[in-house]
């Protein structure tokens, strides 16, 4: 990304405009209004330190970039985690349920039996 004081000068003169606007009626216009933001521009370099702001600035885009990077980094990890956690206890959870029906299937017969035909009062 350009400085502010890199730009200076860009689209002020003809050749660079000719291109892009061949008739002189249309691109010096252009390249009046350009020298004026021009000037102002470098009132904005010179007195608000205005290339020392886009350098801090893109400066902190970058590491909000990498802190995003990095947190979608975790975040991707922790989902994987979390994932293998399910799919383990999913695993154990059928192995408990298969091994508790089992021991249901047994203990209610056996309640059965011995409830069948007994009738309790109150």
């Amino acid at each position: 990304m350009m400085a502010p004081s890199e730009t200076l000068g860009a689209g002020c003169a003809a050749g660079e405009l000719q291109s892009r606007f061949p008739g002189e009626e249309l691109r010096d216009p252009i390249m009046h209004d350009n020298l004026i933001q021009d000037r102002q521009l470098q009132e904005l370099i010179e007195n608000c330190n205005a290339d020392r702001w886009h350098a801090v600035c893109v400066e902190e885009a970058k590491k909000k970039l990498e802190e995003a990077a990095a947190a979608s980094v975790q975040e991707e990890a922790a989902a994987q985690q979390l994932k293998q956690t399910l799919e383990e206890a999913e695993k154990d959870g059928a192995e408990t349920n298969a091994d508790t029906d089992a021991q249901m299937e047994g203990g209610e017969s056996e309640q059965q039996t011995a409830d069948d035909g007994d009738v309790e009062m109150a």
